[in-house]
């Protein structure tokens, strides 16, 4: 009897108890500490109440507690002076990591200098290492692994310790020397450069352009190249952005040495083709408007070089420079193809002003190759119309630079004073590789009164001879038309203008 008596006061208890937590009007509280200790105890609330804050936070190795929230996802923190309970509710544990320092070790592979091991906080970035050498090698950067194939981003958070391996390549041994006369000095030729930036045709034509650029900053010294001009198509189609930007990063290689430049437009850098396949001859209204070239070559751009820049016409289109050589003042005048009555009436006034300052011309279409090297000629009525109306009007004018045809050759044709004007084509864009880096130093050898011409490839000249294609990689051009020598009797040629009153 007893025992019944006492089986049924516990159900009373146990009855009691559950109708003092669990009913229609109290709702339980958990917490979801994930790891974290002490975990605080669950517990049952009346509808509409405020919990009380745990005591104590959990604690987790390595993380700071940061709240309880009401959902996993930790959206909403809670606030428990605020949020009453209206349901079984379930609390979870934020907490943040903390950093922790991560050693970087560094394996320059016989680099130097040696670089010391360096730590950074766990979620920073690394910073880039200062620059180490090899001498005989270059260096490509630095790897994850041993085998160099996993290439380190300099734009990834630290997570773990690390150790960076320098890897290198075999350096280019050197160029060919190109010049002939110690004392002489040069200016680089870019011919058409519009395939290298197609990758439809040369998939590795922004190589190629680089390569040339890189001979200019490399050689500058050697070959005492004192200036370096684009005869136009610099890219192959006007309107391509991506065309634009292989061009752009090419010519900030000079611009990072400090090493003047100048362009022209070709027809190429322009857009629109008429129904007969030549493209438009645009008036100056049309040159002015939204196009890529004077986005990408503005008259700021060119402005770096303060010392060599001489002006630009009212429509961007036009500029001209200045260099010395041999103690000799220069002037290197831009023009756009076809230029327009108001651009040669701002070419008029410039030669003007610069009346007795010897002058080369850069425009993208003069003459074309002949069939034999020196008998170029003009093809088109508009070469023919600036050249009578503007070039042998100006006897300082002394040496036209052009392009647009496949070939090369040249042309001596005489001024209005009865003094020859030198015209020389050059364009290598229809031929293998677009060009295969193929470009020009023009030597004023003014100790034996000499112009010489010279065509090369340090594309070519980088690329190691027992992986050379023996038909096409040329590294020097030396048939008489890639390579000759005219008499250029400097003081003589000079003395009819410069001192001139």
């Amino acid at each position: 009897m007893k025992k019944i008596l006492s089986l049924i006061m516990i159900l009373l208890l146990g009855m009691f108890l559950v109708s003092c937590f669990e009913t229609e009007d109290n709702f339980k509280v958990t917490y979801e500490a994930y790891g974290g200790d002490p975990v605080p105890s669950s517990l049952y609330v009346k509808s509409g109440s405020l919990i009380t804050k745990p005591i104590s936070d959990p604690s987790k190795d390595g993380y700071v507690f940061i709240g309880w929230f009401q959902d996993n996802e930790f959206k909403t923190k809670w606030e428990f002076d605020v949020f009453k309970i209206f349901t079984h509710t379930k609390l979870y544990a934020l907490y943040e990591k903390i950093p922790q320092p991560h050693l970087i070790s560094f394996d320059v592979d016989g680099g130097t200098p040696y670089l010391e091991d360096i730590e950074v906080e766990e979620g920073r970035l690394l910073p880039v290492p200062r620059a180490i050498t090899k001498e005989g090698y270059v260096f490509k950067g630095w790897y994850l692994n041993e085998g160099r194939t996993e290439k380190f981003n300099f734009n990834q958070q630290i997570e773990t310790d690390l150790t960076l391996y320098a890897k290198w390549e075999k350096s280019f041994t050197g160029y060919r020397a190109i010049k002939k006369a110690e004392t002489s000095f040069t200016i680089a030729i870019l011919p058409d450069t519009q395939i290298y930036t197609n990758r439809g045709k040369v998939p590795h034509g922004k190589e190629i352009f680089d390569a040339q650029m890189n001979y200019i900053v490399s050689q500058h010294q050697q070959e005492n190249i004192k200036f370096t001009a684009s005869v136009g198509d610099i890219v192959d189609r006007a309107n391509d952005i991506l065309m634009w930007n292989i061009a752009t990063n090419a010519f900030k290689i000079l611009e990072e040495a400090n090493l003047p430049y100048g362009v022209t437009a070709g027809n190429h850098d322009f857009p629109g083709l008429t129904n007969d396949g030549r493209f438009y001859v645009y008036n100056d209204d049309e040159r002015t408007g939204h196009q890529n070239y004077l986005s990408y070559f503005p008259k700021t751009r060119a402005q770096k070089y303060t010392e060599n820049y001489g002006g630009h016409s009212a429509n961007g289109w036009n500029s001209y420079y200045y260099f010395n050589g041999n103690d000799q003042k220069y002037l290197v005048l831009f023009l756009d193809y076809y230029p327009s009555e108001n651009t040669l009436n701002w070419a008029n006034q410039v030669m003007e002003e610069n009346s007795n300052v010897p002058t080369i011309l850069v425009s993208h279409i003069l003459i074309r190759n002949g069939s034999q090297p020196s008998n170029g000629y003009f093809q088109y009525d508009e070469a023919k119309y600036l050249f009578n109306n503007f070039i042998k009007r100006h006897d300082q004018i002394i040496i036209a630079l052009s392009g647009h045809y496949t070939g090369q050759g040249y042309a001596i044709m005489e001024n209005d004073y009865g003094n020859d004007i030198i015209f020389i084509m050059t364009d290598y864009q229809g031929d293998y590789n677009g060009g295969n880096g193929m470009m020009n130093l023009l030597e004023f050898d003014t100790e034996n009164n000499l112009l010489n011409l010279h065509s090369f490839s340090p594309y070519v000249m980088e690329i190691p001879e027992d992986k050379r294609n023996p038909l096409n990689d040329i590294e020097i051009l030396r048939d008489n038309r890639n390579n000759y020598s005219l008499p250029f009797d400097y003081q003589q040629r000079f003395n009819s203008f410069i001192n001139k009153e």
